[in-house]
């Protein structure tokens, strides 16, 4: 027996006004190929509701995002963001920077590493993960000093932002323990000046 998936694009376009309404600075998550729904059915219904920041999870399906807005919305190509939220092989560094694609930097061993292999004189577009509570990637907090100072040591890293994940959103006690916890981490880069463009 086959099955046959749905995608109601009405209630798409319906949850996005509900999350515009709170917040309009948003990235709309498409790994995993949109979480089985695929990138080139979800992508269109985003991009037609001025929805131009994704996250992906490896940099093939950021190349695919890249395609399908050259091919259908060429106009939009300068609007585009993209990152990627799982680790990039070394040899791929210097098409992410090519191709404008941002990256998530999650432990030591990766930023030495996406360091090395970035190409001389071009900045490398981060976003550093932080570990408040889900433990799954991301700094921990006594790891935060010995980043700091690596990023201040490197002017070729360009930080777009700094963020954790909430491990369990219904439980308020913790979210608002993880949430002090990202706060006192943060308060270790505003310390040591590091720029960065957004917190999330």
């Amino acid at each position: 027996m086959l099955i046959k998936l749905e995608i109601n694009r009405k209630n798409i376009e319906k949850n996005l006004e509900k999350i515009k309404s709170i917040n309009k600075n948003i990235i709309c998550v498409l790994k995993d190929n949109a979480y089985g729904l695929e990138i080139k059915n979800i992508l269109p219904i985003l991009i037609e509701n001025d929805c131009f920041y994704f996250a992906v999870a490896y940099i093939g399906e950021a190349l695919e995002i890249k395609k399908i807005i050259q091919k259908k919305y060429p106009d939009k190509a300068d609007k585009i963001k993209i990152m990627t939220l799982n680790y990039i092989e070394e040899k791929e560094i210097k098409k992410t920077v090519k191709n404008d694609i941002e990256l998530t930097i999650f432990n030591f061993e990766q930023l030495e590493s996406y360091i090395n292999a970035s190409a001389k004189g071009k900045k490398l577009k981060i976003h550093i993960k932080l570990n408040t509570g889900m433990n799954r990637l991301g700094f921990n907090e006594n790891e935060i000093d010995k980043l700091t100072e690596i990023l201040r040591g490197n002017p070729n890293l360009e930080i777009i932002s700094v963020f954790s994940h909430i491990s369990h959103a219904e439980n308020k006690k913790e979210t608002e323990e993880q949430i002090i916890k990202y706060d006192k981490m943060m308060s270790v880069f505003d310390k040591n000046s590091i720029k960065y463009k957004f917190k999330h």
